[in-house]
């Protein structure tokens, strides 16, 4: 959801779940120096990423997005990422189940057990001098 965050082309939308308790967040590039409307439409459609969040814990339960064969970008392939089961560890709250499902089918079903959190070193300030 990063990627291209802030840049001019790239177009946010947040809409909250009536019963789910979820926010989903759905982001898709627009480019503007593109040579017709359908070609604009179209690359809005193959960067079109969303992530749904527990309106309550801020946590994000689903990423959802398509990807494509090599040969072909017109075809779609729906990739869904769950997460569940969050743990907290040195005070970092991470999903310890994880399951991805390509084209609907599960290819992964992460289980895990425990976390080692090693926070990055604090950066030196810099002198003035």
């Amino acid at each position: 959801m990063q990627a291209g965050a802030g840049a001019p082309d790239d177009v946010p939308s947040v809409a909250q779940s009536a019963n789910s308790g979820q926010v989903r967040i759905h982001r898709e590039r627009h480019l503007v120096d593109v040579d017709s409307a359908q070609t604009g439409q179209f690359i809005a459609h193959l960067s079109a990423v969303d992530l749904d969040v527990d309106s309550s814990t801020g946590l994000p339960v689903m990423l959802a997005f398509a990807t494509h064969p090599d040969n072909d970008a017109g075809i779609d392939m729906p990739v869904e990422v769950r997460y569940s089961a969050y743990g907290t560890f040195s005070g970092v709250t991470v999903p310890t189940h994880i399951q991805k499902f390509i084209n609907h089918s599960l290819v992964l079903d992460l289980q895990i057990s425990s976390v080692q959190v090693r926070l990055a070193a604090a950066a030196s300030p810099i002198s003035a001098n």
